[in-house]
This record gives C-alpha cells, structure tokens and sequence, in this order.
C-alpha cells in the first residue's frame, strides 16, 4: 500500500481491503492507525481515523495527518497496524512517499577550481 502525503493537504483517505473474517460492517467508535518505522521500530504517528463507508469488501476512513518535526526525510517504507476498539483489526507494509520530501542530510560539494583550470607542471618549449 502506498500513501503520498503532499505538503499542502491535511486530510487524506484510508481504504482498508476487507476479508471474509472481518466484521461486517464496521460500526466500531474508536478506530487507531499506528505507523511504525521497521528500521528503527520507533512510531512515526499514531492517528484517529473516521468511518466514511463500509460493506463487505473494503471500509473507508479519513484521517488529518499531524505535522511532522522540521524537515526532515521520512520517505521509506513502514509498519501499519489498524485498530478497532483497541483490537487489531490489520496490518501490513506501507510505502510513505511525502511530497516534498525533505532533506537528505547531504552537502552539495562546491569545487575550488570552477574554470577548470589545469596545473601545468612541465610545458616544453618547441
């Protein structure tokens, strides 16, 4: 699953594919989504989400993301967990892709010779 947050936006929609298992349909007061980051097993934001629709194939919430610290690089992929009434309800792999994404830490090198100069050590004379 693939979540493109853009630097403008605040609310974004959740679509949940459901199985025969699941509850039919889901009418739960409290629902959670839990991002976590599998390298380091840290949580990157816990949200509330909101019943849009539901039936026996999928269920659609909305959520407002919180901002994130600064600006840094949180493109990568991510552990979700859905919850129902403190229940887990699904969970899988998340690509997060933000839009901007941020800084990667690096320094653009800026060279000492910009005209390309070369150092001529022996130019003989002809």
């Amino acid at each position: 699953m693939t979540l493109e947050v853009i630097s403008y936006n605040t609310t974004y929609t959740w679509v949940q594919n459901r199985d025969s298992g699941s509850p039919n349909p889901v009418t739960a007061a409290t629902l959670e989504l839990e991002v976590w980051s599998q390298l380091s097993n840290t949580l990157l934001f816990s949200v509330p989400l909101t019943l849009v629709t539901s039936n026996d194939r999928y269920a659609e919430y909305t959520f407002t993301l919180p901002a994130l610290e600064g600006d840094n690089h949180y493109n990568g992929m991510y552990n979700y967990m859905l919850y129902q009434d403190s229940g887990l309800v699904d969970q899988g792999s998340l690509k997060l892709i933000f839009s901007p994404g941020g800084g990667t830490g690096t320094q653009d090198y800026i060279s000492n010779n910009e005209n390309r100069q070369a150092v001529v050590y022996y130019d003989p004379a002809y």
